[in-house]
């Protein structure tokens, strides 16, 4: 049979090709339907980091090694719960200069403001006294005011104190 022969054959006989072709084609598209249905999709879920508690390791290049072992127990913190670490890293060595930095983590909104080293603690009571709403975890502080403790000594400790001041009301002022 030549190509003009069928040609003529399916037009001869269209009332029945093309409501076969479309049974066919209806068909298809609803297997492939069907199958998808039948494994529901993975819902996406997102997390809104923004919302977060903001924790700050804040250091001055003399502190790095120490800054280095500390930052790990923080970063633990944000496995159980809703926190977002950040180290800040001073390359400043004056007390006017470290003191910037602790307050550029203020304005960052960390609610928590973890200062690593000797160099820090002067700067960081200072801000303490004058951000009563600001959570201070400082290495050794003397005579420090209600929102400044020290760093706990273990790493543990460390991400339980992080996780407790993160969470915690602001202190109230002396």
């Amino acid at each position: 049979m030549s190509l003009k022969q069928r040609v003529l054959t399916l037009r001869k006989y269209w009332k029945i090709t093309l409501p076969s072709a479309l049974v066919v084609v209806a068909g298809i598209v609803a297997a492939v339907v069907l199958l998808d249905a039948t494994s529901p999709p993975k819902p996406t879920i997102y997390t809104n980091l923004s919302r977060h508690v903001r924790v700050c390791l804040v250091t001055s290049v003399r502190n790095t090694a120490r800054a280095d072992q500390l930052w790990p127990a923080v970063q633990a913190a944000t496995a159980h719960a809703a926190i977002n670490a950040q180290r800040i890293n001073a390359p400043a060595t004056s007390d006017n200069d470290l003191g910037s930095y602790l307050n550029s983590a203020i304005a960052m909104h960390c609610a928590v403001i973890v200062a690593v080293g000797d160099d820090l603690r002067d700067p960081a009571i200072a801000a303490a006294k004058t951000h009563s709403e600001q959570h201070f975890l400082v290495t050794t502080p003397s005579n420090p005011p209600a929102n400044a403790e020290a760093i706990p000594a273990t790493a543990q400790e460390l991400t339980n104190a992080v996780i407790t001041a993160a969470h915690a009301p602001p202190p109230a002022p002396h």
